[in-house]
C-alpha cells in the first residue's frame, strides 16, 4: 500500500509541475483508486486473521476451518460490521455479548484503539458509498493523504485484533473436551 501512495505522490508531484489543472483532476480518480486499494487490503487482512485465529484454535487444514473459512469468512466481511456506525459492536458481538461487553470497555479506556477502530470504519463506509452510488461521479469528501491515514488506523486496529481475540475470555479458558475415539 506504501508503494501505491509513493506512486500517486510521484504522479502527482509531476502533473502539478507540467499540468497543474490535471493533477487536480487525477487527484479525485487516484483517490479513488487508492481507498478502493486499502479497503480491499484490510478485509483481506480482517479475513486472514479470522482464519488463522480459528486455526489456532483446531488443527489447522481440518474441516472446521474449512468450514469456517467456506461459511462465514468467504463473502461475509460487510456483514460483520454496521459500517454507519462509529464503533464496531456489532462485529465484537459476533464473538458473544462477554467479548463484546469487555471490548466496549477496552475501547472506552483506549483512545488510540477507538480511533483506529473508528478509521477502519470510515475507509469501509467511504468505499461502500464508492462502489454502491456511482463511481464515476462520486467526489471523494477525502484527499488521498486523508484516506492513506485512514488506512493506517485500520491497519493499527488490525495489528490489535490477533491480541485482542487471544486475550478474551473465552481464549483464557481450557478448550472443550473431545469425545474418546472409542465412541
Amino acid at each position: 500500500m506504501a508503494s501505491l501512495k509513493a506512486d500517486h505522490d510521484a504522479l502527482l508531484d509531476l502533473l502539478l509541475r507540467s499540468e497543474p489543472s490535471l493533477a487536480v483532476v487525477m487527484e479525485g480518480s487516484l483517490a479513488k483508486v487508492l481507498l478502493i486499494a486499502a479497503a480491499s487490503e484490510v478485509e483481506s487482512e480482517l479475513q486472514h486473521l479470522l482464519i488463522v485465529y480459528y486455526e489456532e484454535l483446531v488443527h489447522p487444514n481440518t474441516i472446521a476451518v474449512e468450514f469456517v473459512r467456506n461459511k462465514a469468512i468467504s463473502h461475509q466481511y460487510y456483514s460483520y460490521f454496521d459500517w454507519s456506525a462509529p464503533n464496531a459492536n456489532q462485529f465484537f458481538g459476533l464473538f458473544g455479548p462477554e467479548f463484546r461487553t469487555a471490548m466496549k470497555a477496552l475501547v472506552r479506556e483506549n483512545s488510540r484503539l477507538d480511533q483506529a477502530i473508528r478509521n477502519f470504519l470510515e475507509l469501509g463506509s467511504l468505499r461502500n458509498q464508492l462502489v454502491h452510488q456511482n463511481y464515476a461521479t462520486v467526489t471523494l469528501p477525502k484527499t488521498a493523504d486523508e484516506i492513506f491515514a485512514l488506512y493506517e488506523g485500520a491497519c493499527h486496529f488490525l495489528s490489535e485484533l490477533p491480541g485482542l481475540l487471544r486475550e478474551s475470555p473465552e481464549a483464557a479458558a481450557s478448550p472443550p473436551a473431545r469425545p474418546s475415539p472409542d465412541r
